[in-house]
């Protein structure tokens, strides 16, 4: 009987890893081992110089599974696609199996996260330019999300957004200028859930980035963000 894998989850930009519990806890009650990653970014002060640290953590996480002989699910969120892809090298179960280790990512999901290439960075995808809703400090190193139960819960009741936006925090703004090195999508089957009504990344942008990628992916189509 084939061992269940370990899930590691990755926030997007200006949220809390806890606001995956929802989705943890029933994993958890199924038997499935959990990790969902503090990225360095939430709320730093002073603020990243680029995206290294969240890259860091995560891998350490992707480390302590795989070299424990673990399978792993890697599940990325928004700005998480970028960093979570990044941290992924050479934790490919093909690799790691020609190195003669067990364990190893089996599989990458994508939730309305950005799918790169190697040598694009997030704001590249962004035509350079900061989004409408971005708030800047006046040295640009630090961005809010302006109107953010419209950009990130719009799909949520009253309630439920005004608690969800207290876990907010501050993201540092220059890791959206990294360029990723590394695309783990092309060595790693992957999952994308493409989120209908998501005002962060819009539908569109989401499909695009799947069909850049060439490769072959499947899309579970959600109608929450």
């Amino acid at each position: 009987m084939a061992t269940k894998p370990n899930f590691i989850f990755v926030p997007g930009a200006w949220h809390c890893a806890t606001r995956f519990r929802p989705v943890t806890s029933q994993l958890e009650a199924l038997g499935y081992n959990t990790v969902s990653v503090q990225l360095p970014s939430y709320g730093a002060n002073p603020p990243l110089k680029d995206f290294e640290p969240d890259v860091a953590a995560i891998r350490q996480a992707l480390e302590k599974a795989v070299d424990n002989g673990e399978d792993v699910v890697l599940f990325m969120h928004s700005y998480g696609g970028v960093v979570g892809s990044e941290a992924c090298r050479g934790l490919d179960t093909a690799t790691r199996k020609r190195e003669g280790k067990p364990g190893g990512i089996v599989r990458l999901i994508y939730c309305a996260a950005f799918l790169l290439s190697e040598g694009v960075s997030l704001i590249d995808v962004l035509q350079g330019q900061p989004l409408p809703w971005f708030k800047l400090s006046e040295n640009d190193t630090i961005v809010d999300a302006e109107r953010p139960i419209e950009i990130c819960y719009n799909d949520l009741d009253a309630e439920a957004a005004a608690e969800a936006v207290l876990g907010l925090k501050c993201h540092s703004y220059r890791t959206f200028f990294s360029k990723l090195t590394y695309a783990a999508w092309r060595d790693i089957p992957v999952t994308y859930i493409l989120c209908e009504r998501d005002n962060a990344i819009p539908p569109p942008a989401q499909q695009q980035m799947i069909d850049a990628s060439q490769v072959d992916v499947f899309v579970e189509r959600m109608h929450r963000c």
